[in-house]
């Protein structure tokens, strides 16, 4: 299911407020899933910018037992390396009463970027569409690991292997743009000055991976934004 409008654009003063702003949406678009006993498959990007929201999904979710967790991408780095997103995702999502190990899914990225795309790859063809695709945007307007000029940002693959990734490390594993662009729901989040020449390019309309993914909604705070009018 590929977009073609633009995104809704929300801007709030605060990253905190973004991110309980965030944490409210998906909540309530899980719950009438959950009623109705549908297992729920998202995305959620690594990084720092949805940490506050993965604790605040944490102690809010009445059930994790039919929720399935997907990483956006991996750096392909030793397992249990401090700098993969698996060990976050892990931290801060896992434990009692939240989301049980077998229902999260890591890029088995330490395999090397091929044989870990090929391997996530191969589990994505059996899983239907995503029921929400929470992303993160980098300030050269990435996402995932889907970098501008990238080869694998044409790779039609569920899950691509990266090298040359222009920061480090280079080599990584993401899930595809094609695989993205078919979620239900896509969420963007964009935070921090940094991001604020990135975001003025995909409102002027230039094709950015993060605009690619056709995000149906992008959650912006005050710095990312600038100071033009909502």
């Amino acid at each position: 299911m590929t977009r073609t409008a633009p995104p809704e654009w929300r801007v709030f003063t605060t990253s905190n407020e973004l991110c309980e702003a965030v944490a409210h949406l998906i909540i309530e678009t899980l719950q009438p899933r959950l009623k109705q006993g549908h297992r729920v498959h998202m995305v959620v990007p690594g990084g720092r910018s949805p940490q506050p929201i993965f604790k605040l999904l944490r102690s809010s979710v009445p059930d994790w037992s039919q929720i399935e967790i997907y990483p956006s991408d991996e750096r392909a780095l030793p397992r249990n390396h401090p700098e993969r997103n698996d060990l976050m995702i892990r931290s801060l999502l896992q434990g009692e009463g939240g989301l049980p190990a077998a229902n999260f899914h890591p890029i088995p990225a330490e395999l090397g970027a091929v044989a870990a795309a090929v391997a996530y790859h191969q589990l994505l063809q059996s899983r239907p569409p995503f029921d929400i695709a929470l992303l993160g945007m980098g300030e050269d307007g990435h996402t995932a690991s889907l970098f501008p000029d990238n080869p694998a940002l044409s790779d039609p693959a569920e899950a691509v292997a990266v090298f040359a990734a222009p920061k480090p490390p280079p080599e990584r594993v993401s899930l595809g743009l094609q695989r993205l662009q078919q979620a239900r729901l896509t969420i963007l989040l964009a935070t921090g000055a940094g991001k604020q020449t990135a975001l003025q390019q995909i409102r002027q309309g230039i094709p950015l991976p993060a605009a690619q993914v056709g995000a149906d909604l992008c959650f912006c705070d005050q710095a990312a934004w600038g100071d033009d009018p909502v």
